[in-house]
């Protein structure tokens, strides 16, 4: 919600005038370590509330954040680690991809496309990622194995 609120209402510093694509990033490190199912489901709002604050509203991000999501906790589940360098590779990877997609539906024209995308949408993604590594240390401690038992402790009463 601290992304969400940091990205959507302009509290956060625009470095060389880019602004900070964050919810892309925050969801790869969230994935990494949730179900495919909390993944998705929280994919599915990361998006809602983009597109609720984009000036398009065609849910088509919603989508995109979705299989993401999945595609992440999918990858880490059977073929990779829990590691910043899986962060990093999926983060870069995911936010690339996510700045092809913005671009390409930001204007009619295709070279308004082009330039939206080498002058805004690619160092804005670049910039974003690197605030990958304080999202997966902060993810990883949350769910570690003995932030977890605490929170066991306390809902068991002892």
């Amino acid at each position: 919600m601290i992304s969400v609120l940091l990205q959507s209402s302009g509290f956060l510093p625009r470095p060389f005038g880019f602004s900070l694509l964050l919810l892309p990033v925050a969801l790869v490190c969230l994935s990494l370590f949730e179900t495919e199912l909390a993944s998705v489901l929280f994919g599915l709002s990361f998006g809602v509330f983009w597109d609720l604050s984009s000036s398009l509203p065609d849910g088509l991000l919603s989508l995109y954040f979705a299989l993401v999501a999945f595609f992440c906790s999918t990858a880490v589940r059977f073929f990779m680690r829990k590691k910043l360098s899986t962060a990093i590779c999926l983060g870069s990877i995911f936010s690339l991809l996510f700045a092809l997609i913005a671009a390409a539906f930001s204007s009619p024209q295709l070279a308004d496309q082009q330039l939206a995308l080498l002058f805004f949408y690619l160092p804005s993604s670049l910039i974003s990622l690197i605030f990958l590594p304080i999202y997966f240390f902060l993810f990883r401690a949350l769910y570690s194995d003995e932030s977890l038992q605490y929170i066991q402790l306390g809902a068991n009463g002892r």
